[in-house]
């Protein structure tokens, strides 16, 4: 889908468009041209998610702002992330924000010219500028605003966001915010090009009327693309992949619902008197049967979670052990064994126990925290997380809990490992070094970074707000070449 536009003399102006109902897709919500541009284009590829800003100046154009801008209007504090794909040569471009479209009033942001980093912060009367030498590469540029604080930040691909500047602006709490190209030459269009849009507004914003909107994303790990197929106003955790890969099973509210990965609307799943299942519930590999993890008695305790095993399309659940609290991580690949999270005697380890029930099994020892045991597809290895290091990092033991392997070991809290269908690859996630390594909590700026399976050097695949939630149980595509997850944002409830 491509838009043109035209510049009518020197005038100061802006063109409002109605974009693709892919909200999943687009971040923005219009597009403004200001000054004096020719031929400014700003087309959005749905399929692959990229953006492209385009434009060049007319002959004996005026200093005024000159610019093509891509924005959305956000309310407080926010978190803006977005991948370089192609940088123009000579144009300026990068973040900016604005208190109004129709004025050079309050203007700010980061944008890159050349070898430099130039900061700007306005007020109604002054514009200040201040410029840095630049990294030697950069492909992912963050903003975020904490109350009147701008915090900019970079990463590489792979690689983790590097704080590298903070101002402060008197811009109010209500602005424009978005990407720009500022175009240079009057000859040929400038391109800028970029991807991987996310625009979060977080839990830690001063406002107190926000309400929670969760994306289930579908992330593909060859081109790194990621796409939300489900998007709600309602707290939903914990994506499952069906084995034949046609839907998603995730919680919300208490209950399990089912979603077509091709897209439509969630059915529940009936659980009879199961109506506080949490985040730990997965599919056998047959794909015939569930298993929950559900708080038994009237009220959520950790001392009350109980696993139960209940058919696909729904039923009474079967209750599978007796101890509690029992949070279920991992199906054997054979169909016939459970791996779980108990805590007995006031220690969290892991334990097995036949899906047909029985006595469980305890596979740690250890007197930290161990969590989210999950099956290699060949049934030889049990991943999990421990913090017996101290941090929180990722392990793996053989499948009768011998020969434990620490596989990563680095400054964060890394929780939730699952192999792909493949064997090949690993994936989980991370949160900053600053996090409890005993904790896993929602609303936190996460990664989920991806190694071998036999062990490598992690790689940062995606950056987002989230945590809890997000990854806790198996979510791998049948074909290990996609994995379901789920970010938040929050929104201003009006």
């Amino acid at each position: 889908m491509q838009f043109f536009f035209k510049s009518i003399g020197t005038s100061l102006f802006f063109i409002l468009i109605q974009f693709s109902a892919y909200a999943q897709i687009n971040q923005f919500e219009n597009v403004s041209v200001l000054g004096n541009l020719e031929s400014p284009q700003a087309p959005f590829n749905k399929n692959t998610g990229e953006y492209l800003l385009s434009g060049k100046l007319m002959e004996n154009a005026s200093e005024d702002l000159n610019m093509v801008f891509f924005w959305k209007k956000v309310s407080g504090d926010f978190i803006f992330d977005f991948q370089i794909e192609k940088a123009p040569k000579k144009a300026r471009f990068g973040i900016g924000f604005a208190e109004a479209l129709d004025t050079e009033k309050n203007l700010g942001g980061v944008l890159i010219n050349g070898g430099i980093f130039e900061f700007y912060y306005g007020s109604d009367d002054f514009l200040s500028q201040n410029k840095k030498i630049a990294p030697n590469q950069y492909d992912l540029l963050r903003l975020e605003r904490i109350n009147d604080e701008f915090i900019f930040s970079y990463a590489v691909i792979g690689g983790y966001f590097k704080e590298f500047e903070r101002f402060r602006s008197s811009v109010p709490r209500d602005i424009y915010l978005g990407a720009a190209l500022l175009p240079e030459n009057t000859r040929r269009n400038e391109d800028f090009t970029f991807s991987k849009v996310r625009i979060t507004t977080p839990k830690y914003s001063l406002r107190t009327d926000l309400k929670v909107r969760s994306n289930i994303e579908i992330m593909d790990i060859q081109t790194g693309n990621r796409k939300i197929i489900y998007s709600d106003t309602t707290h939903i955790e914990a994506p499952n992949w069906s084995p034949d890969g046609t839907f998603l099973v995730y919680n919300n509210n208490g209950r399990l619902y089912k979603l077509q990965v091709s897209g439509g609307d969630p059915e529940m799943i009936p659980s009879a008197f199961a109506d506080k299942i949490n985040s730990d519930h997965g599919m056998a590999p047959d794909g015939r049967q569930l298993v929950i993890s559900h708080y038994n008695g009237p009220k959520i305790s950790s001392n009350n979670a109980v696993m139960y095993i209940m058919p696909i399309t729904g039923g009474k659940p079967r209750q599978v052990v007796p101890d509690s609290p029992s949070y279920w991580h991992g199906w054997s690949p054979d169909g016939n064994t459970l791996a779980y999270v108990g805590r007995r005697a006031g220690v969290y380890n892991i334990y097995t126990v036949p899906v047909s029930g029985g006595m469980e099994k305890q596979m740690t020892f250890e007197t930290s925290l161990d969590d989210g045991p999950d099956y290699g597809p060949d049934g030889k290895y049990i991943y999990f997380n421990s913090n017996r290091s101290e941090k929180m990092e990722i392990w793996r033991m053989n499948v009768d809990g011998s020969e434990p392997l620490q596989m990563t070991n680095d400054l964060y809290q890394n929780w939730f490992p699952h192999p792909s269908p493949d064997g090949k690859l690993l994936v989980f996630l991370s949160y900053p070094p600053n996090v409890d390594p005993a904790e896993h909590p929602a609303d936190r700026k996460v990664m989920l970074r991806m190694m071998n399976a036999k062990g490598s050097e992690p790689e940062v695949i995606a950056h987002l707000y989230g945590g809890q939630g997000t990854i806790n149980v198996p979510s791998w595509s049948p074909d290990s070449k996609q994995f379901a997850f789920v970010s938040y944002s929050y929104f201003i409830d009006n």
